[in-house]
């Protein structure tokens, strides 16, 4: 998997084994060759996403009591499970299988909460790629 990623912020063209054609409209202000592209890598993607589950861990050190964080830790590797067998569960199921540090986990770019189906999914297919990969 490779991601067409530019300076000027624009925003990221997934390639899927297919070659897609991307037109940009530029401001005429800009050079043809300002821009400055490179391919992020699958590598650099799941890289991304290590330090979110980091960012979580670190969260969590910080939250809780040094006696609840190996709960918290079982507690968050339950949710990713159930997610990754059922690509969603709904908030009452997220709130009894991580009932400590649920508020926590929601803070982070791990977990997306959809409030008109009232279920939450993992953030990205990103994060589902490194859960797989993972566990």
């Amino acid at each position: 998997m490779a991601a067409l990623s530019c300076s000027t912020r624009l925003p990221r063209v997934f390639l899927k084994g297919k070659l897609m054609k991307v037109i940009i409209q530029l401001p005429i202000s800009m050079s043809y060759c300002s821009l400055n592209c490179h391919v992020v890598t699958k590598k650099e993607i799941l890289a991304d996403v290590r330090r979110e589950f980091a960012k979580l861990d670190d969260a969590l050190l910080l939250h809780c009591t040094p006696v609840e964080l190996p709960v918290a830790r079982k507690e968050t590797a339950a949710v990713i499970r159930s997610i990754a067998k059922q690509h969603e569960i709904s908030a009452a199921e997220f709130e009894k299988l991580a009932k400590s540090c649920s508020t926590e986990l929601l803070k982070h770019n791990v977990f997306s909460y959809h409030p008109s189906s009232d279920t939450i999914t993992l953030q990205s297919q990103a994060v589902a790629t490194y859960v797989k990969e993972t566990m």
